[in-house]
This record gives C-alpha cells, structure tokens and sequence, in this order.
C-alpha cells in the first residue's frame, strides 16, 4: 500500500510539473498570406545552440478559409499582434496556439471575426470558449461575419 501510494504521489508530481511547464518561446518570422500559417524560429529541440525555423497552423484559425477581402484583413491583423514580438507556441497535435504575453492569439483572432474557432484537436474547454468568441463575433458582425453570408470558402 505504501508503495503505490508513493508512485501516485510521484505521478501526481510529474503531472503538476507538466501542467507547469511553459510552451516554447519563439521569434515571429512571417504569415504566409494565403494559408494564414505563421513562421518562427526558435529552440526546439531542447539544444540551446541550435535555432530551427518552423510554420504553424494557428488552432480554430484557418485563413485559408476566409474569402478575400477578408482573408488579407486577417493576415495583417494577425501580423499587427505579432509582428517583431516573441510568441509561446504550444502545440498539441497539428495545431498550434499562440500567445504574445498573456493574449492569446487564437482566441483574439477569432473574437476579432477572423476565424471560426473550430477544431477538433480542442479540448471540450476549449471549444467553448472559443464557441462563445465565434458566437460574439458573429453577432457583432465584426471581420469576416460582417456580411450577410458567411465569408468562407
């Protein structure tokens, strides 16, 4: 009993230490204009000496999507809110989330009415919360969901 107790209590600790564990911190680089993609640099393979540029799909924003003129306003509000800033990537399967300081970018994209919040990597959490942005934006009409029917491919 003791010792199941104290492997419980070791897998409690590595499970607290990963839920504390930062995502990795990256230098933005670009957006390619027609996917919505975002390019970075930054350490990921755990050597500090060496820098790896990688392109990311931000989670529940999917530019590539989104009709023009609308998709070019993404892109260059997308590039406003992180242009020359270093980000946090965390990513969890194909999609990645993204946060300059404490905004996170996903979600700010897609309050913004520059994406629809939609994607099945999200946990049940995660899905309504950015429901409910989706859903603001619509009724807000802001970005994309300005016009009557929906801008999206």
């Amino acid at each position: 009993m003791k010792k199941l107790i104290a492997i419980l209590a070791v897998a409690m600790m590595i499970i607290a230490a990963k839920a504390d564990q930062p995502g990795k911190t990256a230098k933005f680089v670009s957006v390619n204009k027609e996917t919505g993609w975002i390019t970075v640099i930054g350490f990921w393979t755990g050597n500090p000496s060496k820098k790896m540029k990688m392109t990311l799909c931000l989670g529940g924003v999917f530019i590539s999507t989104i009709k023009e003129p609308y998709r070019t306003e993404a892109v260059e509000y997308l590039e406003k809110m992180i242009k020359g800033k270093k980000l946090t990537i965390d990513w969890g399967g194909v999609n990645s989330l993204a946060y300059v300081g404490k905004l996170f970018i996903n979600l700010e994209m897609v309050k913004s009415g520059y994406g629809t919040g939609e994607d099945p990597g999200f946990s049940k959490a995660q899905q309504a919360m950015f429901k409910k942005a989706a859903d603001e934006a619509k009724a807000a009409k802001r970005g994309m969901w300005r016009d009557e029917a929906p801008a999206q491919n």
